[in-house]
Protein backbone atom coordinates (compact mmCIF):
# COMPACT_ATOMS: atom_id res chain seq x y z
CA UNK A 1 0.00 0.00 0.00
CA UNK A 2 1.37 3.54 -1.11
CA UNK A 3 0.49 6.20 1.54
CA UNK A 4 1.91 9.18 2.68
CA UNK A 5 3.80 9.46 6.03
CA UNK A 6 2.07 11.11 8.58
CA UNK A 7 4.04 13.99 11.01
CA UNK A 8 4.53 12.04 13.75
CA UNK A 9 6.09 9.16 10.92
CA UNK A 10 8.56 12.13 9.36
CA UNK A 11 9.64 14.15 12.20
CA UNK A 12 11.96 11.29 13.69
CA UNK A 13 13.27 11.06 10.30
CA UNK A 14 13.80 14.17 9.85
CA UNK A 15 12.02 14.33 6.47
CA UNK A 16 10.59 17.31 4.98
CA UNK A 17 6.47 17.14 3.95
CA UNK A 18 7.06 18.14 0.36
CA UNK A 19 9.75 17.88 -1.76
CA UNK A 20 9.69 19.97 -5.14
CA UNK A 21 12.13 20.50 -8.37
CA UNK A 22 15.15 21.40 -8.10
CA UNK A 23 14.77 25.38 -8.83
CA UNK A 24 10.93 25.35 -8.88
CA UNK A 25 10.22 28.93 -6.70
CA UNK A 26 6.70 27.57 -5.45
CA UNK A 27 6.32 31.03 -4.13
CA UNK A 28 6.20 32.64 -7.40
CA UNK A 29 3.12 30.57 -8.91
CA UNK A 30 0.57 28.03 -8.00
CA UNK A 31 1.20 24.63 -8.65
CA UNK A 32 -1.35 21.42 -9.38
CA UNK A 33 -2.98 22.94 -12.35
CA UNK A 34 -2.45 25.78 -15.19
CA UNK A 35 -3.19 28.99 -13.08
CA UNK A 36 -4.41 30.65 -15.66
CA UNK A 37 -7.02 27.85 -17.04
CA UNK A 38 -8.40 27.76 -13.25
CA UNK A 39 -8.96 31.24 -13.05
CA UNK A 40 -9.80 32.10 -16.85
CA UNK A 41 -12.40 34.78 -17.61
CA UNK A 42 -12.25 35.83 -13.44
CA UNK A 43 -14.06 32.90 -12.56
CA UNK A 44 -13.68 30.96 -8.78
CA UNK A 45 -10.60 29.13 -7.61
CA UNK A 46 -10.21 26.54 -4.84
CA UNK A 47 -7.29 26.96 -2.52
CA UNK A 48 -5.90 24.30 -0.65
CA UNK A 49 -2.54 23.31 0.61
CA UNK A 50 -0.79 20.35 -0.38
CA UNK A 51 0.51 19.86 -4.41
CA UNK A 52 -0.61 16.63 -4.10
CA UNK A 53 -4.06 17.55 -2.73
CA UNK A 54 -4.47 19.94 -5.39
CA UNK A 55 -3.56 17.21 -8.18
CA UNK A 56 -5.84 14.41 -6.80
CA UNK A 57 -9.00 16.89 -6.50
CA UNK A 58 -8.52 18.13 -10.35
CA UNK A 59 -8.35 14.46 -11.54
CA UNK A 60 -11.14 13.40 -9.03
CA UNK A 61 -13.02 16.52 -10.94
CA UNK A 62 -13.92 18.88 -8.39
CA UNK A 63 -14.92 21.65 -9.14
CA UNK A 64 -13.79 25.00 -9.29
CA UNK A 65 -10.52 23.76 -10.07
CA UNK A 66 -7.67 23.70 -7.32
CA UNK A 67 -4.34 25.12 -6.75
CA UNK A 68 -1.72 24.56 -4.13
CA UNK A 69 -0.19 27.55 -2.49
CA UNK A 70 2.64 24.85 -1.41
CA UNK A 71 2.18 25.05 2.13
CA UNK A 72 -0.10 27.30 4.54
CA UNK A 73 0.86 31.27 3.53
CA UNK A 74 0.48 32.59 0.07
CA UNK A 75 2.99 34.79 -1.17
CA UNK A 76 2.47 38.28 -1.76
CA UNK A 77 3.39 36.71 -5.55
CA UNK A 78 0.85 34.53 -5.07
CA UNK A 79 -1.88 37.09 -3.84
CA UNK A 80 -0.74 39.60 -6.72
CA UNK A 81 -1.36 36.85 -8.92
CA UNK A 82 -5.01 36.44 -7.76
CA UNK A 83 -5.96 39.91 -8.16
CA UNK A 84 -4.31 40.45 -11.39
CA UNK A 85 -6.34 38.19 -13.39
CA UNK A 86 -9.34 39.24 -12.20
CA UNK A 87 -10.04 36.24 -9.66
CA UNK A 88 -14.13 36.67 -8.72
CA UNK A 89 -14.67 33.90 -6.04
CA UNK A 90 -11.52 32.69 -4.01
CA UNK A 91 -12.49 29.51 -2.05
CA UNK A 92 -9.99 28.76 0.98
CA UNK A 93 -10.29 25.32 1.76
CA UNK A 94 -6.82 24.57 4.04
CA UNK A 95 -6.25 21.78 5.91
CA UNK A 96 -8.82 21.37 9.34
CA UNK A 97 -6.13 20.85 11.54
CA UNK A 98 -5.65 23.91 14.42
CA UNK A 99 -2.48 24.94 11.95
CA UNK A 100 -4.29 24.95 8.72
CA UNK A 101 -7.25 26.72 10.69
CA UNK A 102 -4.74 29.79 11.77
CA UNK A 103 -3.24 29.79 8.92
CA UNK A 104 -6.92 30.17 6.91
CA UNK A 105 -6.99 33.45 8.97
CA UNK A 106 -3.63 34.75 8.30
CA UNK A 107 -4.66 34.21 4.66
CA UNK A 108 -7.87 36.42 4.90
CA UNK A 109 -5.92 39.37 6.20
CA UNK A 110 -3.43 38.90 2.99
CA UNK A 111 -6.25 38.55 0.39
CA UNK A 112 -8.03 41.64 1.81
CA UNK A 113 -5.25 43.55 1.35
CA UNK A 114 -5.79 43.37 -2.92
CA UNK A 115 -9.46 43.64 -2.50
CA UNK A 116 -10.19 39.73 -2.28
CA UNK A 117 -12.81 38.37 -0.11
CA UNK A 118 -12.89 35.26 0.22
CA UNK A 119 -15.40 32.47 1.06
CA UNK A 120 -14.06 29.46 3.67
CA UNK A 121 -14.77 25.96 2.73
CA UNK A 122 -15.40 23.57 5.98
CA UNK A 123 -16.00 19.62 6.06
CA UNK A 124 -16.57 17.21 8.75
CA UNK A 125 -13.73 17.57 11.53
CA UNK A 126 -13.41 13.85 11.22
CA UNK A 127 -11.01 14.65 7.81
CA UNK A 128 -8.25 16.47 7.94
CA UNK A 129 -8.29 17.80 4.01
CA UNK A 130 -9.97 17.64 1.65
CA UNK A 131 -7.91 14.90 -0.11
CA UNK A 132 -9.07 12.56 2.74
CA UNK A 133 -12.81 13.85 2.68
CA UNK A 134 -12.76 13.14 -1.27
CA UNK A 135 -10.95 9.86 -0.79
CA UNK A 136 -13.42 8.91 1.83
CA UNK A 137 -16.79 10.07 0.92
CA UNK A 138 -16.32 10.67 -2.86
CA UNK A 139 -16.06 14.35 -4.89
CA UNK A 140 -19.74 15.14 -4.19
CA UNK A 141 -18.60 15.76 -0.29
CA UNK A 142 -16.13 18.10 -1.77
CA UNK A 143 -19.13 20.05 -3.79
CA UNK A 144 -21.57 20.08 -1.14
CA UNK A 145 -18.93 21.50 1.39
CA UNK A 146 -18.06 24.16 -1.77
CA UNK A 147 -21.84 25.20 -2.03
CA UNK A 148 -21.89 25.60 2.09
CA UNK A 149 -18.67 27.94 2.02
CA UNK A 150 -18.98 30.78 4.40
CA UNK A 151 -18.31 34.76 3.61
CA UNK A 152 -15.06 35.37 5.60
CA UNK A 153 -16.94 37.58 8.73
CA UNK A 154 -18.80 34.59 9.19
CA UNK A 155 -16.06 31.89 9.71
CA UNK A 156 -13.69 34.54 11.64
CA UNK A 157 -16.54 34.58 14.21
CA UNK A 158 -16.91 31.06 15.06
CA UNK A 159 -12.91 30.19 14.46
CA UNK A 160 -12.34 33.14 17.37
CA UNK A 161 -14.29 31.74 19.57
CA UNK A 162 -14.65 28.09 18.83
CA UNK A 163 -11.33 27.17 20.67
CA UNK A 164 -12.72 28.69 24.77
CA UNK A 165 -14.95 26.94 26.40
CA UNK A 166 -17.76 28.31 26.49
CA UNK A 167 -19.55 26.77 29.50
CA UNK A 168 -17.36 28.38 31.75
CA UNK A 169 -17.30 32.36 32.71
CA UNK A 170 -13.36 32.48 32.27
CA UNK A 171 -14.05 31.04 28.32
CA UNK A 172 -17.11 33.01 27.71
CA UNK A 173 -15.05 36.59 28.55
CA UNK A 174 -11.66 35.14 26.83
CA UNK A 175 -13.89 34.21 23.80
CA UNK A 176 -15.57 38.01 23.98
CA UNK A 177 -12.74 39.68 24.47
CA UNK A 178 -10.81 38.58 21.45
CA UNK A 179 -14.30 38.45 19.00
CA UNK A 180 -14.72 42.05 20.05
CA UNK A 181 -11.42 43.63 19.52
CA UNK A 182 -11.33 41.95 16.16
CA UNK A 183 -14.56 43.30 15.48
CA UNK A 184 -13.21 47.00 16.11
CA UNK A 185 -10.95 46.56 13.24
CA UNK A 186 -13.72 45.66 10.86
CA UNK A 187 -14.56 48.97 8.38
CA UNK A 188 -17.58 47.55 6.33
CA UNK A 189 -21.17 47.70 7.38
CA UNK A 190 -21.75 44.35 5.52
CA UNK A 191 -18.61 42.56 7.14
CA UNK A 192 -19.91 44.20 10.56
CA UNK A 193 -23.51 42.78 10.15
CA UNK A 194 -22.44 38.99 9.04
CA UNK A 195 -19.53 39.75 11.91
CA UNK A 196 -22.69 39.83 14.22
CA UNK A 197 -24.31 37.10 13.49
CA UNK A 198 -21.93 34.55 12.99
CA UNK A 199 -20.76 35.50 16.86
CA UNK A 200 -24.39 35.54 18.03
CA UNK A 201 -25.24 32.05 16.74
CA UNK A 202 -21.58 30.76 17.77
CA UNK A 203 -21.93 32.08 21.50
CA UNK A 204 -25.48 31.82 22.12
CA UNK A 205 -25.56 35.34 23.20
CA UNK A 206 -28.82 37.15 22.12
CA UNK A 207 -27.89 40.10 20.08
CA UNK A 208 -28.55 42.89 22.14
CA UNK A 209 -26.34 41.65 24.81
CA UNK A 210 -23.43 41.44 21.84
CA UNK A 211 -24.20 45.19 20.84
CA UNK A 212 -23.24 47.19 23.53
CA UNK A 213 -19.32 45.68 23.81
CA UNK A 214 -19.43 45.56 19.76
CA UNK A 215 -19.96 49.06 19.65
CA UNK A 216 -17.59 50.41 22.29
CA UNK A 217 -15.13 48.80 20.69
CA UNK A 218 -15.83 49.88 17.42
CA UNK A 219 -15.85 53.87 18.75
CA UNK A 220 -12.60 53.17 19.91
CA UNK A 221 -10.75 51.63 17.14
CA UNK A 222 -12.45 54.47 15.40
CA UNK A 223 -11.12 56.92 17.53
CA UNK A 224 -7.77 55.12 17.54
CA UNK A 225 -7.93 55.53 13.12
CA UNK A 226 -8.70 58.80 13.50
CA UNK A 227 -5.45 59.94 15.81
CA UNK A 228 -3.21 58.06 13.25
CA UNK A 229 -5.03 59.97 10.60
CA UNK A 230 -4.52 63.15 12.63
CA UNK A 231 -0.83 62.99 13.27
CA UNK A 232 -0.08 61.66 9.32
CA UNK A 233 -2.04 64.69 8.52
CA UNK A 234 -0.38 67.36 10.67
CA UNK A 235 3.04 65.64 9.64
CA UNK A 236 2.74 65.65 5.99
CA UNK A 237 1.07 68.87 5.96
CA UNK A 238 3.74 70.50 7.69
CA UNK A 239 6.41 69.15 6.05
CA UNK A 240 5.13 70.81 2.84
CA UNK A 241 4.32 74.48 4.72
CA UNK A 242 8.44 74.25 6.12
CA UNK A 243 9.32 73.98 2.30
CA UNK A 244 7.15 76.38 1.11
CA UNK A 245 4.41 74.09 -0.73
CA UNK A 246 1.15 76.17 0.86
CA UNK A 247 -1.13 74.85 -1.85
CA UNK A 248 0.19 71.55 -1.14
CA UNK A 249 -0.53 71.92 2.63
CA UNK A 250 -3.80 73.08 2.13
CA UNK A 251 -4.41 70.03 0.01
CA UNK A 252 -2.99 67.59 2.52
CA UNK A 253 -5.10 69.04 5.16
CA UNK A 254 -8.89 68.66 3.41
CA UNK A 255 -7.82 65.15 2.36
CA UNK A 256 -6.85 64.50 5.79
CA UNK A 257 -10.21 66.17 6.95
CA UNK A 258 -12.02 63.75 4.54
CA UNK A 259 -10.44 60.50 6.07
CA UNK A 260 -11.17 61.89 9.89
CA UNK A 261 -14.86 62.09 8.81
CA UNK A 262 -14.90 58.67 7.15
CA UNK A 263 -13.00 57.14 10.87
Amino acid sequence: EVRPLSDEEREPLKLRKYHYAKGLEKSQGFSGLSFTQATRGGGSVLVVEGVLDALFLNVRGAEPKAVSIGGTTPSDAQVAALARVGTREVLLALDQDQAGQAATRTVIQKLLQKDLRPLVVSWPSAYKDPDELVRSKGVDALQTAVEAAVAWPRWLARHLVGHQDLSTDRGLELALAEATKTYGQLTDPLDQRLYRESLAEATGLPPEELEPRLARQAAKAGAERAGAVLQETLREAGTKTTAGDLQGAETTLADGLDQLRRS
